[in-house]
């Protein structure tokens, strides 16, 4: 097949990737590794797709073979299969991403150096991406450590420098990056150091109140992200930021049981019976409707849970704290 040929079908697969036609774009781009089984930027595209399809076997066979082909080609095949793969093998993985993206951020300083005007301009917003990319990378190490390698001898110190690695990820004049505030507050947590993780958390919930305020939408972390963000606030007992995170996301979508709930729990903690009532009364509703699924009704013990701890909060009065009922956060 011609090379034009190849590049029809890669580009009719690209156009699915676009429109959400996972499993066509698929297709497409088997077809064209059918006639160049070595092209490691085809591979590193099939692979992606793999992940993001579910078939985490296959993905990791494509992106071996790209990375074995060209091993210091993609940074992104290599935190690919640090997200495929678990314990040392994903650290492996996510170190030799870091340390491709660590030349190409030596390169762009280099660059940003020479250059003036707009070309300087956009080499310090690469720049800025990709020290992001490495902090990111740098913060799934530090998890490895906090879950498949907890055992380790060492994790405890791996863990550490990794994210010491990631709060130092950005530029210097800079605060650190969100996630490296929060995979920190998460290895104060394991540490029982519940201060130390709740002033890492409130950096965050400043990061994010800054967003918010100043409109910067593409410096707002994810949805999931904040919402990991009230649940650690809610663990180390800073009821009242939690509040604030969860109010902003209900903002953007009311109808998330799992927002609903933490908001729930975060108003029954202040002692504010009502707002917490009306989160379980709005669940309730939610039970009664013909739409309700079986992922609705999964929360049926976790709203239970919230209405004792209600229960309790009226028979005490105002007072002493609200008791938690054993609820789950995670």
């Amino acid at each position: 097949m011609a090379m034009a040929d190849v590049g029809a079908l890669i580009e009719r697969a690209e156009r699915c990737v676009d429109t959400f036609e996972l499993p066509l774009a698929l297709k497409f781009y088997e077809r064209a590794l059918a006639f160049e089984p070595d092209n490691c930027a085809l591979l590193d595209a099939t692979g992606e797709l793999l992940l993001r399809l579910g078939e985490a076997e296959r993905a990791v066979a494509v992106l071996e073979k790209s990375v074995s082909l060209a091993p210091n080609a993609n940074f992104a095949a290599y935190l690919n299969l640090g997200q495929l793969q678990s314990g040392t093998a994903a650290v492996q993985r996510f170190e030799q991403g870091v340390e491709l993206l660590r030349a190409r951020e030596r390169a762009l300083r280099k660059r940003a150096a020479k250059v003036k005007a707009m070309a300087g301009v956009e080499a310090r917003d690469e720049l800025s991406v990709v020290q992001q990319q490495i902090c990111s990378a740098l913060c799934a190490i530090a998890e490895v450590y906090l879950t498949d390698l907890c055992d380790a001898a060492d994790a405890e110190a791996a863990c550490e420098r990794a994210v010491e690695q990631a709060l130092a990820a950005g530029a210097p004049e800079r605060a650190p990056l969100p996630e490296a505030l929060q995979t920190c507050a998460n290895l104060r947590i394991s540490q029982c150091r519940p201060a130390d993780a709740a002033s890492s958390l409130l950096k965050v919930v400043e990061h994010i109140a800054a967003a918010v305020d100043g409109g910067e939408l593409e410096a707002l972390p994810s949805h999931e992200f904040r919402t990991t963000t009230a649940k650690l606030l809610l663990e180390v007992g800073e009821v009242e930021p939690a509040c604030d995170v969860l109010e902003q996301l209900l903002l953007e979508d009311e109808d998330e049981p799992e927002l609903r709930y933490l908001a729930a729990v975060a108003a029954a903690r202040a002692r504010d019976g009502e707002s917490a009532a009306g989160h379980v009364e709005w669940f309730q509703r939610q039970l009664s409707k013909p739409s309700c699924d079986e992922a609705m009704l999964a929360w049926s013990g976790s709203f239970e849970q919230v209405q004792r701890m209600l229960d309790e909060l009226e028979r005490e009065g105002d007072g002493a704290p609200v008791a938690d009922a054993g609820m789950d956060l995670s």
